[in-house]
Parts: structure tokens; sequence; C-alpha cells
């Protein structure tokens, strides 16, 4: 008898627990919601944007930045006040939209030196490029809100495109 007690009690933690667990996963898909929603006219604006993207590049996700790693490039032209970092970034992958379905991918990125990009915190739509050496941010308008209409909008439009193709104007 107290063996069967014993059975229900941890049953009904058990339960609780994993009950808690969904409010809170529940409670954090609302909260990301409500940050990432966009006005109705940025929408339009990022949804045009992310559409050109998708066609434009081999691989698009949502995403979740987990760290960076930031390199100082060599200087080859000590001259003048210009250089150049590497940021690496490690991001865990939400959803996969176009290219290889990881569950964690590195990105590289340039930048001048000194030059403020701002590390996400929240989750975005990214579109990236492809090379021998890995994935790489192919420049401005690659970034994108993860505003539920985007992540449908991306669900959408990346099935209409081949993965055979092999030319992608954003990454030329």
């Amino acid at each position: 008898m107290l063996k069967s007690v014993f059975t229900l009690i941890v049953f009904f933690l058990t339960s609780a627990c994993d009950g808690n667990l969904v409010e809170v996963e529940l409670a954090g898909r609302a909260e990301m919601r409500k940050k990432a929603e966009l006005t109705e006219k940025d929408f339009i604006l990022q949804s045009e944007a992310l559409k050109k993207a998708i066609v434009k590049t081999p691989y698009s996700a949502l995403i979740k930045v987990t760290s960076v790693d930031i390199f100082d490039m060599p200087d080859s032209d000590k001259s003048d006040d210009y250089a150049e970092q590497k940021l690496t970034y490690h991001a865990k992958v939400i959803e996969s939209y176009r290219g290889k379905a990881d569950r964690n991918i590195t990105y590289v990125m340039y930048i001048e030196k000194g030059e403020d990009v701002g590390h996400p915190k929240e989750a975005f739509i990214i579109t990236l490029c492809q090379s021998r050496n890995g994935l790489f941010w192919p420049g401005v308008g690659a970034s994108f809100s993860s505003d539920y209409r985007l992540r449908e909008l991306a669900r959408k439009h990346s099935k209409q495109f081949s993965n055979q193709q092999s030319s992608f104007e954003d990454c030329e």
C-alpha cells in the first residue's frame, strides 16, 4: 500500500512538473510572439525583403545566437586607421526553412573594427550564404524579425525553390 501511495505521489509530482514545463514553454512562445510582432508597415517591408533574400541565398532559418567569438584580422596597411574583425556566431536553430536542417549552426561576419553590430538576444530569421569554409552573412538585408507572420511566410516561400539551385545572387 505504501509503495502504491509513493508511486501515485511521484506520478502526480512528475505530471505537475511536466504541466509547468508546458506552461513555461507556452508562456515563452507567447512572449516571443509579443516581442516580435511588427507593425503592418514594417511587416510588409520585411516580408518583401525576406522573399527576395530566400531566393538569393541557400540557407534560411529561425535562430537564436548563443555566443559570438571576435577575432582581429591582420592589417595589411598600417598607414590607415581601417582594420577588420571577424565575428563567428554560434546559434541554436529553432526552425530551418532552406538548406541543411542542423540543430546548431556557426556563421561568420566581417566588420570594420570598432563597428557596433550588436549581438541579438532574441530569436530572428536569417538568410546566409555557403562557401567551402562554411556559412557566412551576405550583408545588410539578411536578418529579419521573428514575427509569426514572417515565420509562416518563410515556411511557405522556401518550399517553392529547388535544392538543386546553384547560383545565389547575394552570395556572389
